[in-house]
C-alpha cells in the first residue's frame, strides 16, 4: 500500500464516512450464519434455563430468574390442577381467564421467584424452540435444557443445580 493510499483512507476516515465490514469469502459468510442461527436464547441467559440463583426456604426453594428472561411457566404439583404463570422482567405474574368466556387471559402479580417443593416439576418456555423441564428434588434442581432450533438435531443439556449457601 503507497503512502498516497494510507492518507486517503485516514483522511476518508476523519471526514466522518462510513466504513462497512464486508465479508468476500462464502464459505465464513456461510458459517457465521448457521452460527447465529444456532444460537439459542438459552445459551445467551446466564445460567442454564434462565435460572439467576435458587434459595433454600423451610422445605422449600425459591428460584430466581434472570432479570432478561420471558418465560412461559407451567408447576405441576402431585395431586393437584397445574398452574400456569408468566415471568417478564423480574416478576412472576399468575394467569388465568376471564371468567365471562371472553378468552382473555387476566394476569396477577405474585412475587418476584417460583416457590417449588420435592416432587414439583415446573415446564418453562421461551420461544418456540427453548424449552427446560425443572424437577425439584430435597437437595436441588434437576435441570434439562432442550433447543429444538436446528429441527433436524435437537440439543439437550442437563445439569442440576443446587440452592446458595445461605
Amino acid at each position: 500500500m503507497t503512502s498516497a493510499t494510507c492518507a486517503t483512507r485516514s483522511s476518508a476516515r476523519s471526514a466522518g464516512t462510513k466504513r462497512t465490514f464486508v465479508v468476500k469469502n462464502r464459505y465464513i459468510k456461510a458459517l457465521l450464519y448457521v452460527g447465529l442461527a444456532l444460537a439459542s436464547t438459552a445459551a445467551l441467559a446466564s445460567h442454564i434455563c434462565w435460572i439467576d440463583h435458587v434459595k433454600r426456604d423451610k422445605g422449600t426453594f425459591k428460584v430466581y430468574f434472570s432479570d432478561r428472561a420471558d418465560l412461559s411457566v407451567r408447576l405441576r404439583k402431585p395431586g393437584r390442577p397445574d398452574q400456569d404463570y408468566i415471568y417478564v422482567r423480574g416478576a412472576l405474574k399468575s394467569m388465568s381467564y376471564e371468567a365471562s368466556g371472553t378468552g382473555r387471559r387476566e394476569f396477577t402479580y405474585v412475587a418476584d421467584s417460583l416457590i417449588v417443593e420435592n416432587g414439583d416439576r415446573v415446564a418453562l418456555r421461551q420461544g418456540a424452540h427453548d424449552h427446560c423441564i425443572l424437577e425439584i428434588q430435597e437437595s436441588g434442581i434437576d435441570v434439562q435444557a432442550l433447543n429444538t432450533l436446528p429441527m433436524q438435531n435437537p440439543q439437550a443439556v442437563h445439569e442440576f443445580v443446587e440452592p446458595d449457601l445461605p
